[in-house]
C-alpha cells in the first residue's frame, strides 16, 4: 500500500514538473493583461516593437531624470534604438514608408539628445514619439507625454 501511494506520488510530481516547464517556456512568450471592464486577467503576446518602446520608455524615465538635473547622460543609457526599423510590429500591415520616416526623424532627435543633454532637444525627442503614435497606434501618447519635461 505504502508503494503504490509513492508511485502515485511520485508520477504526479514529474507530471507537475513537466507541466509547469512548458507552462514556463508559453509564460515566457507572453504577457498577462489585466481587462478592465471584467478584471480578468487576458493574455497578450507583446510584439517585437511593442516590447523595444516600452524599453523605449523605461529609457526615456531614466534619462529625463539626468536631463533635469543638468547632468550628463550616462553611455550606458545611450541605446541604439534603430532595430525599430526591422523589429515585428503587432500589426505588419500598417508599418510603411510613413513609419519609416517618423522613425528617422525619432532616431535624429534622440541623438541630439543624448549628445546635448538638454531639456528642448529630450523634448523634441519626446514630440518625436508622440508624432508617430499620432499616425499609429495611439493608445501610448499619454503615458509619452508625461515624459516631456516643463520648460
Amino acid at each position: 500500500m505504502k508503494r503504490l501511494a509513492l508511485v502515485f506520488l511520485a508520477v504526479g510530481t514529474l507530471i507537475a514538473i513537466s507541466c509547469s516547464q512548458s507552462n514556463a517556456k508559453e509564460e515566457a512568450e507572453t504577457v498577462s493583461v489585466a481587462d478592465k471592464k471584467s478584471n480578468k486577467a487576458a493574455v497578450h503576446k507583446v510584439s517585437e516593437l511593442a516590447g523595444l518602446m516600452r524599453d523605449m520608455n523605461e529609457q526615456f524615465k531614466e534619462i529625463r531624470g539626468f536631463v533635469e538635473r543638468g547632468e550628463a547622460i550616462p553611455d550606458s543609457l545611450k541605446i541604439d534604438f534603430s532595430t525599430m526599423h526591422s523589429a515585428e510590429a503587432t500589426n505588419p500591415n500598417e508599418i510603411g514608408q510613413t513609419f519609416n520616416g517618423m522613425a528617422d526623424a525619432f532616431l535624429y532627435e534622440l541623438q541630439q539628445a543624448y549628445e546635448s543633454g538638454n531639456p528642448e532637444a529630450f523634448n523634441a525627442a519626446v514630440k518625436a514619439c508622440v508624432n508617430c503614435h499620432e499616425q499609429h497606434c495611439p493608445g501610448p501618447i499619454k503615458r509619452i507625454q508625461k515624459l516631456t519635461i516643463p520648460i
